[in-house]
């Protein structure tokens, strides 16, 4: 009994894709399909540094930028420890009275 149902079941389903069509596209579907594709291949106008060539030059120019302030940042820290190192070392002594001896 529970196969005949069964069987009654798979008869049901199959005979319900009897009346499944192929699916059709409107007409000139492919037509503008293929003239939107094409339209968007173009690169837009308002994006004048999207190419390669511009961007490698941005990112080198960028990048010798950001090595010169580098190199100027440790020039300016190796001429300014020098001499501030000597002068904050007494002022700090000078503070904290540490030039005097203190005997135990």
């Amino acid at each position: 009994m529970e196969s005949k149902n069964l069987h009654n079941q798979i008869e049901e389903s199959l005979s319900s894709l009897d009346g499944v069509q192929r699916a059709a596209a409107p007409d000139f579907f492919y037509t503008r399909l293929t003239a939107r594709m094409e339209k968007e291949l173009t690169t837009p106008a308002w994006i004048p540094f999207g190419k390669p060539v511009w961007l490698i030059a941005t990112l080198m120019v960028c990048l010798v930028m950001n090595a010169l302030m580098i190199t100027q940042s440790k020039h300016n820290k190796t001429s300014t420890t020098t001499t501030n190192t000597s002068s904050s070392l007494q002022s700090f002594a000078a503070e904290y009275e540490l030039s005097s001896t203190v005997n135990y």
